[in-house]
């Protein structure tokens, strides 16, 4: 028989990481489509062909297990992409420390593993995996779960060979004794054996696997047990704890590098241990041979039973009583420090089993968390509302109090919480010290308390820092007052957001640099923004948010009228002038600073409120100012103030109106139609009779006309006539676009007077329908609709030339005032643009303001047009009219 091929070690690996990835992808697949689905069984027999590659590469095939969140081949971490750690956490998420595939794996026995995979969520995992294969005669795949030693010999037999491979050299300097608490167990009676066992004072029993007398062997457990009564041990001491720890270093450094132990060296390290100690060593040790150690199936190393002896004398003295809970730490420390040379002989030995997916316990913290773990309900509960609490570390409270939410024992949980932050107050530094970091870690917790906890607490906090100037201690108070004040603002919690801001203009007053360098990190303003959003969601300002602005009076100003110009429903912009007045003088004196000094963008942000709120004020200012600006920000100025809605709002556009850009002062006399500002008469007068040398004065004439019928002016009404009637000799006098405009002003004005006008002006009752709309207060929107929209059923396109470029544009929102619309391309249009619309063989012709929007979307407003092409945009806009009514009314009936 040819001898298979052998790959190199990094063909191995590149193999099994190739077979890893393909297994993730078809396990997705066959949950997504099902086993027999095409994709499925398309991916099934890549990843077979990719799984048989890997096998050819070793004789023993291999080992692909998981630790720490990594995929391992045959112990050694593989290149971990998004799909090896995905599938390396689902191994992990069941329970699955490794599974071995061995030259005997079948397609029909990895087809079970899919399918056990695929249907089984992760907490039955590894159950349905062992159902699943263990019936099949090949056994070419075995999964081991994660624990620390194999069931029997047999399950164990591929992965031992596998970690011995891994641990080389290193396995055979260490004595089985101490990797196991029976073999310990016969080499110490081999020890006492030397002098017939008398001389240490202790009898002999013998016990076999399953606890009952035997002569015991290699596979068994020999044990030796005191007289005393195991069910009623004597109460633990530290020097007998010592004395064990000390005799397990003792043997573990004299016999680290040795195969087998020495009888007579353990004879001696014994007689040099406490009396009590003896009785303690064998009973723990009997204890762990005899499989009931801490509830756990398989006997602990040593490190794990020194730890548990450690753990079990520390409880033991808490619930007595012996020692105070600060103490308890000290002891553990101390605990420690001894056990730390047992952690060491075994150091090596865990890093290669970590390796392999076997999980050892091997953290600086162990000993106080399991004695925490350790102490019953009642003790923890006492020590937590004891004047001792601050010793326990932030992670022990966060475990019980966690517990006692999830039991709704959300009372108890407050006690204890606000019992731990008294500490803050503790003559001991090093108390104060604790909790204050305590705190800091706590604060998450803190915040699902009752809102009255966090400000009690952030009080405190403050009160210390004034009077605590320890550099240490004011580093961590203010870290715990900085992580409260955060959580406070994440969980809009705005009566404690103002406590934090009072306590920190205390804090100013004694320590200024301290306040500076804890006020950017609290971070109130950078949340401004979210905060004052709350208004648009809440008809009634949340508590303590309205304090909160009162002491940011500037940037609160600033974020309100931020917000007031993104509105788009009048009752939330109200709301919002509001919130403004009760903030107070100085926010607004802010904004009136703003838009006297700051730069065009920053000011034009305040014309909206200072519309609402100071007119008087804003028509000294602005005028002069939007001279300056250009025509992009005098848009922006314009569409401000006419969404504020203020009444006055038409004074104030007539006096800006011989600074404006030529383009927008037809949008400027469109605001002042919508207003009530009968002031204007004289103006708007002027503009329809022609006596305005701007460049759109034939489209600003008509605007013009259209705002003196918006405001019903008498006086305007002779004028508008003489429009409508005027005519040379065979011609009228007028252009007809104009004279619509101006009947539908006369309409406004005295209907009974158009009804003659009209009948002799030749208008057709379509050119007539399609008219300016008069403002309506009741809708609710902020932005008023100056002309009827309409949805064309057909698109309509149109070209946009403008200085970047030109670009196509289909038009799905159209009125005789502009449009909304679609472009192509990814590139801005810019602020004004030539717009033609396609109406077969002819063109609409008009120049207008563009507003970009998102996703491609652009809206126009028309700056200027020809009358004789705003005819045929009217004529487009009732035909589309008709068509829509046409459609829906086909739709209705169908």
């Amino acid at each position: 028989m040819a001898t298979p091929q052998t790959l190199a070690p990094s063909d191995k690996q590149s193999a099994a990481c190739a077979f890893a990835r393909s297994l993730n992808i078809l396990l997705k697949h066959v949950k997504l489509y099902g086993s027999n689905h095409k994709r499925s069984t398309a991916q099934f027999d890549q990843t077979w062909a990719e799984l048989v590659t890997a096998l050819r590469t070793s004789e023993a095939g291999f080992l692909l297990g998981v630790a720490g969140g990594k995929l391992l081949l045959d112990g050694v971490p593989l290149e971990s992409g998004p799909a090896e750690r995905s599938f390396a956490h689902l191994m992990s998420t069941a329970g699955i420390s490794s599974m071995h595939f061995s030259r005997k794996t079948t397609p029909e026995e990895f087809d079970h593993l899919v399918k056990a995979f695929a249907a089984s969520k992760p907490a039955a995992l590894l159950e349905n995996l062992k159902s699943a294969l263990e019936n099949l005669p090949t056994h070419g795949i075995r999964v081991n779960e994660i624990r620390f030693v194999a069931r029997d010999a047999a399950e164990a037999d591929v992965a031992s060979k596998l970690t011995a491979s891994a641990l080389g050299g290193v396995a055979g300097q260490l004595g089985s004794w101490l990797k196991d608490p029976r073999k310990l167990l016969q080499l110490i009676s081999a020890a006492s054996g030397t002098k017939g066992g008398g001389e240490i004072g202790f009898g002999s029993l013998m016990v076999g696997p399953g606890g009952g007398s035997g002569s015991g062997d290699s596979a068994g457990t020999a044990a030796v047990v005191s007289g005393n009564d195991a069910t009623t041990p004597a109460p633990l001491k530290e020097e007998d704890v010592l004395g064990v720890i000390r005799f397990l270093n003792q043997i573990g450094n004299k016999n680290e590098k040795q195969e087998t132990a020495d009888p007579v060296f353990v004879q001696h390290a014994l007689q040099e241990m406490p009396a009590n100690a003896h009785d303690l060593l064998y009973q723990a040790l009997f204890k762990a041979a005899a499989n009931s150690f801490e509830g756990e199936h398989e006997a602990p190393d040593l490190v794990k039973l020194a730890e548990h002896l450690a753990i079990r004398f520390a409880v033991e003295s808490f619930e007595r009583g012996d020692v105070k809970i600060d103490a308890i730490q000290q002891m553990i420390e101390r605990l420690s420090k001894e056990l730390d040379s047992l952690r060491n002989i075994l150091n090596e030995h865990e890093d290669r089993m970590g390796k392999l997916g076997i999980l050892v316990e091997t953290h600086a913290d162990i000993l106080d968390r399991q004695f925490w773990a350790a102490v019953p309900e009642w003790g923890k509960k006492k020590v937590l509302l004891s004047p001792d609490c601050w010793c326990i570390p932030p992670r022990n409270v966060r475990s019980y109090v966690d517990i006692l939410l999830d039991r709704k024992y959300e009372e108890l949980a407050f006690k204890i919480l606000q019992h731990y932050s008294t500490a803050i107050d503790n003559p001991e530094a090093e108390a104060r010290r604790k909790a204050a970091t305590g705190i800091s870690e706590l604060a998450d917790l803190y915040g699902r308390m009752d809102n009255r906890l966090i400000q009690s607490i952030l009080m405190r906090l403050g009160r210390q820092l004034t009077v605590d100037y320890s550099e240490e201690s004011q580093t961590l108070l203010s870290a715990a007052f900085v992580r409260l004040s955060q959580e406070a603002s994440t969980r809009k919690d705005f009566v404690a957001v103002e406590q934090s801001l009072a306590t920190l203009a205390r804090i100013e007053q004694n320590n200024p640099q301290l306040a500076r360098d804890v006020r950017p990190r609290i971070a109130v303003e950078s949340r401004l923004r979210e905060f004052v959003s709350e208004v648009s969601k809440n008809p009634i300002v949340p508590a303590g948010l309205l304090e909160v602005l009162k002491r940011t009076p500037a940037k609160a100003a600033e974020e309100i009228a931020v917000q007031f110009g993104h509105c788009s429903r009048r009752e939330e912009a109200n709301r919002f002038v509001a919130l403004l007045m009760q903030v107070g003088p100085a926010a607004l004196n802010h904004l009136r600073e703003v838009m006297r000094t700051r730069s065009a963008s920053e000011a034009i942000l305040t014309t909206g409120l200072l519309s609402c709120l100071d007119m008087p004020m804003l028509v000294a200012e602005l005028p002069e100012r939007i001279r300056q600006w250009n025509r992009q920000q005098q848009d922006a100025a314009m569409r401000q103030i006419a969404c504020a809605g203020a009444e006055e709002r038409g004074e104030l556009i007539l006096a800006m109106l011989d600074n404006l850009d030529p383009l927008i002062l037809p949008q400027a006399v469109d605001d002042i139609g919508m207003t009530r500002s009968y002031l204007a008469a004289g103006r708007l007068l002027d503009l329809a009779a022609a006596q305005c040398p701007a460049p759109t004065a034939p489209y600003l004439q008509v605007k013009a006309i259209e705002a003196l019928g918006r405001l019903r002016i008498g006086g305007a009404e002779e004028l508008l006539t003489n429009f409508v009637s005027e005519r040379h000799l065979l011609t009228w006098k007028h252009p007809r676009e104009l004279r619509i405009a101006a009947a539908q002003a006369v309409e406004r004005v005295n209907p009974e007077r158009a009804r003659h006008l009209i009948a002799k002006g030749g208008f057709s009752a379509e050119e007539l329908k399609i008219g300016p709309l008069d403002p309506v207060q009741s809708n609710g929107w902020v932005r008023q609709r100056r002309y009827q929209r309409v949805s064309p059923e057909v698109a309509i396109h149109g070209t946009a030339t403008t200085n970047r470029g030109v670009y196509d544009v289909t038009l799905e929102k159209l009125s005789l005032g502009g449009g909304m619309g679609s472009r192509t391309g990814r590139t801005t249009m810019g602020t004004d643009a030539l717009l033609d619309i396609n109406l077969g063989l002819r063109r609409v012709h008009s120049r207008v303001l563009v507003r970009e929007a998102a996703a491609g979307g652009v809206s126009f407003e028309i700056a200027d047009i020809a009358l004789d092409d705003r005819s045929k945009l009217r004529k487009l806009v009732h035909d589309q009219m008709i068509a829509s009514q046409v459609a829906a009314a086909k739709r209705v009936s169908a």
